[in-house]
């Protein structure tokens, strides 16, 4: 077993080394997926471990001598944001187990923020209230960009946020997946893209990010609606064909290929009417059957059209 801790906390060394047997039948469970986060008091201490899944067998010999786990990542990545000036769960350190000299279970420890949400909230539905920390978010967005701080996995679960002093304070987590160096503007578009799925709120704070950074207002917010409607589609195809997998399968071909290819031919055929409405009919049945119920950002036509 590899035990790694923040020289801070080295008062909690005994409860990382014991941490991988009391672990399954103790704390309490604040999120349970893929992955297991639980929370532990210990002493006057919040603690917060996630315990990652057990990697396929390839993963665990590449997370043992290729390339770092999850959950050291998870450390080190944490360590260098507070060195670039930014906030996440004070990190305490990773524990890793290995098994027939691979690894097996990795956990890592931090400490637990109070008072915090996510911002999926403020996220999903615009309102005049939010105006403030929409703007306090944006420019911190903008500031990650500026330092190179590059989380892979921008989205609203992964950024807490709480209010203190008459100040928005926002943390990044779930962090094993960064990335430090000079953003593109492509990385920056491709990064806000998933952030909302209220249109109005994405177009408030790609304009206050434009505003802050001094970039063109109407061009930047154009080219980050394309990326948004890029990955919003991409995710509902995504989610309609695990749907389609467990219980639609009426057919062999998936709904999102049937979705393009009856608008590629209605495209081909624009020019002949009868094939075209033909067709845009069809696809308007598969977006009403099978993508509509996962379309959460309404970026398909259809959505638009209907409302």
């Amino acid at each position: 077993m590899k035990i790694v801790i923040n020289p801070t906390y080295n008062y909690l060394k005994v409860f990382l080394q014991t941490l991988p047997s009391a672990f399954p039948e103790s704390g309490e469970v604040i999120y349970e997926g893929r992955n297991v986060l639980k929370t532990f008091e210990v002493g006057t201490v919040s603690i917060v471990v996630k315990s990652f899944k057990i990697p396929l067998w390839i993963n665990r010999f590449v997370y043992t001598y290729v390339r770092k786990s999850k959950a050291r990542r998870s450390y080190e990545h944490s360590v260098e944001i507070i060195k670039r000036g930014f906030m996440t769960p004070l990190p305490v350190g990773y524990v890793a187990v290995l098994s027939s000299g691979f690894l097996s279970h990795s956990y890592y420890i931090s400490l637990l923020v109070e008072n915090a949400e996510t911002i999926r909230p403020y996220m999903d539905f615009f309102r005049e209230e939010d105006e403030d920390l929409r703007i306090a978010f944006s420019r911190y967005t903008a500031d990650l960009h500026s330092a190179g701080v590059y989380h892979i996995d921008y989205s609203p679960g992964n950024i807490l946020v709480k209010k203190q002093n008459g100040q928005f304070l926002f943390y990044l987590v779930d962090v094993n997946r960064m990335q430090f160096r000079k953003l593109s503007m492509k990385d920056v578009y491709k990064n806000l893209s998933r952030l909302c799925t209220s249109r109005d709120v994405f177009i408030a704070i790609c304009k206050e990010y434009a505003r802050y950074r001094q970039l063109e207002e109407n061009r930047f917010v154009s080219s980050a609606l394309e990326y948004r409607a890029h990955f919003f589609r991409n995710y509902t195809f995504r989610l309609s064909f695990k749907a389609w997998k467990k219980g639609h399968k009426d057919c062999l071909l998936p709904p999102a290929f049937r979705y393009r290819l009856y608008n590629s031919i209605a495209s081909i055929f624009r020019a002949y009417s009868r094939v075209h409405k033909k067709f845009i009919r069809k696809k308007r049945v598969v977006y009403e059957t099978y993508l509509r119920e996962h379309d959460c950002g309404s970026v398909f036509p259809e959505k638009l059209l209907s409302e």
